[in-house]
């Protein structure tokens, strides 16, 4: 019998889970044994072990640097004082982005955990990370190009944000692609 509130395997005669030690109810019980032991398509799981074991803790990574270099106005180098002195509205900014950058890093590996887990909210972790990601990527550089092109440098966006549609292009393929990946493959988080 496997226990519904952890996912261990515990004997049938079992009350309280050997793992966790919650009680094993019967009906909720006997319904993931059923759906856990049902026969189904072997699905190959590489791309999940991909996600769980180094892409979501790299990304959780870099975002944290990245996170602590805006924070600090490192991204500009020994330039920081006069870029800010220069875009005096572009520091509350960039402190305000790299803030969130460390959040989306600790949700990062909370989505990871949960994946790793088999969680059941572990996939719509992923679909909210990767919007979250693209969706703050979008607001950062529409606020900063405006404040930067507010001051006359409007003609030298295109190279300074040239990757501005990169990390939102990359997100939502990423996000299509494991919508359709976990879909296939919802019958295994059960926890």
């Amino acid at each position: 019998m496997y226990c519904t509130s952890c996912g261990a395997k515990n004997t049938d005669e079992a009350i309280f889970c050997q793992n966790c030690g919650a009680e094993l109810k019967e009906t909720a019980a006997a319904e993931l044994n059923e759906r856990l032991e049902q026969p189904g398509p072997e699905l190959p799981m590489k791309w999940h072990k991909f996600l769980v074991y180094f892409s979501l803790w790299a990304g959780a990574l870099l975002n944290a640097i990245n996170g602590a270099r805006m924070i600090t106005g490192a991204q500009y180098g020994q330039r920081a004082n006069a870029v800010y002195l220069v875009f005096a509205g572009l520091k509350p900014v960039d402190v305000g982005f790299g803030a969130l950058l460390i959040v989306i890093a600790g949700f990062e590996v909370c989505t990871a955990l949960s994946l790793l887990k088999f969680k059941k909210a572990g996939p719509n972790m992923l679909t909210v990370l990767y919007v979250t990601n693209a969706a703050a990527t979008v607001l950062y550089n529409a606020i900063a190009a405006g404040i930067i092109s507010s001051g006359g440098y409007g003609a030298n966006l295109s190279s300074i944000y040239a990757d501005a549609i990169g990390v939102p292009v990359i997100s939502v393929i990423m996000l299509i692609i494991n919508r359709i990946y976990y879909k296939k493959r919802k019958h295994l988080f059960v926890n």
